[in-house]
């Protein structure tokens, strides 16, 4: 007998999950985790979930009888003898140890072990919770509802560079969309880097202060440029910090922090010299560089040219969904795209390749 068991629900923490069962073994499969009696169409009642004594091959005869542990209440509805839903609590843990109780779904009851396939949209949808921005979170929302298969399979029966080319560079803008960006501001003491981190934060996170060497430590926070979500970090201001071990240590953490940063975003306030930085600042002044930042009378015009500064480095869009547009989500997808458009690796390999991808994975 088989039967086919999915989590209809996205993945992550929630309220209730909803296991679906398909197939002639469905009730033998019930019976494994303790729910006894026969499947009437329409039904819907109370169930309790046994596991550790309910395994494969030792069918429950009765409650009282098992040796496994109460794992949930839930409740059971029934569409017909051969097809039914758990409801259950939706805790991650729960879900994964009930669906370690069946066997992968399409494979028979004894012929599996615990581990189930995920589909290109289940895989969007288990992201989906933790989407750090909504534009991601749309993006993942078409890609659950068939955007990317449907292209892939396209793209699979008629192998086209072009084609490979467009989708690895939407899987690139997607990386931004769905992982935040580090930036790290730097430059020289009052240069205007706590103000402007306040600004895009949205919020007087960090003292901002005309006395130099007022931020010491670094300070980390989650901000917006538009739809790209950011991992922004105020750093100590670039000056000779004397005897002062405190404001020093502060500068050795914003080199390091430097290092690690997908953008060191230079600041320097107008009329101080050196090296032209990514962004002035202090625009109000005499003389200021045209396009220089004026933070603290005009914060959202300086939010605006941050973005602009941060698309034009990256490369990117200012409007980066557009519905039902098919984005290659996974990394290794978008490398696999990017081999074929670029000719690292030929037609055939590629259809090899999304062969795999296409098909059910663990």
């Amino acid at each position: 007998m088989n039967v086919h068991v999915e989590c209809l629900t996205p993945h992550g923490p929630g309220g209730v999950a909803v296991l679906s069962l398909r197939g002639p073994g469905t009730e033998e499969a019930l019976r494994r985790v303790g729910v006894r009696g026969p499947l009437v169409d329409g039904r819907i009642r109370l169930v309790r979930l046994i596991g550790g004594g309910a395994q494969f091959g030792q069918p429950c005869e009765s409650l009282a009888g098992l040796a496994g542990e109460l794992l949930d209440e839930g409740l059971l509805c029934v569409r017909s003898a051969e097809e039914a839903e758990l409801h259950v609590h939706g805790s991650p843990g729960l879900v994964d140890e009930l669906l370690a109780l069946w066997p992968t779904p399409g494979r028979g009851l004894n012929q599996g072990d615990g581990a189930r396939p995920v589909r290109l949209e289940q895989r969007a949808l288990n992201l989906l919770p933790e989407a750090p921005s909504e534009a991601g979170a749309r993006t993942l929302l078409d890609q659950a509802g068939g955007a990317l298969r449907a292209a892939l399979q396209q793209l699979k029966d008629q192998p086209d560079p072009s084609l490979a080319a467009t989708l690895a560079e939407r899987g690139r803008l997607a990386g931004f969309l769905l992982r935040p960006t580090r930036v790290v501001l730097v430059g020289p003491a009052n240069a205007g880097k706590s103000t402007l981190f306040n600004a895009l934060v949205g919020t007087e996170r960090v003292l901002a202060s005309a006395v130099p060497g007022t931020t010491r430590d670094a300070v980390h926070e989650a901000a917006w440029l538009g739809p790209w979500p950011l991992e922004l970090v105020d750093t100590a201001g670039e000056r000779d910090p004397g005897q002062d071990r405190v404001e020093a240590e502060g500068q050795a953490q914003a080199l390091r922090l430097r290092a690690g940063a997908d953008w060191s975003l230079r600041l320097c306030a107008a009329g101080e010299e050196g090296p032209a930085p990514d962004l002035w600042t202090h625009g109000e002044r005499p003389g200021a560089p045209e396009g220089a930042l004026r933070t603290i009378d005009d914060p959202a015009g300086a939010r605006r040219l941050v973005r602009a500064a941060f698309e034009e480095r990256f490369r990117l869009p200012s409007d980066p969904w557009i519905a039902g547009m098919p984005v290659p989500f996974l990394d290794g997808l978008a490398t696999d795209l990017r081999s074929f458009g670029e000719g690292r690796i030929g037609a055939a390999e590629l259809v090899r390749r999304l062969g795999l991808w296409l098909a059910p994975s663990v």
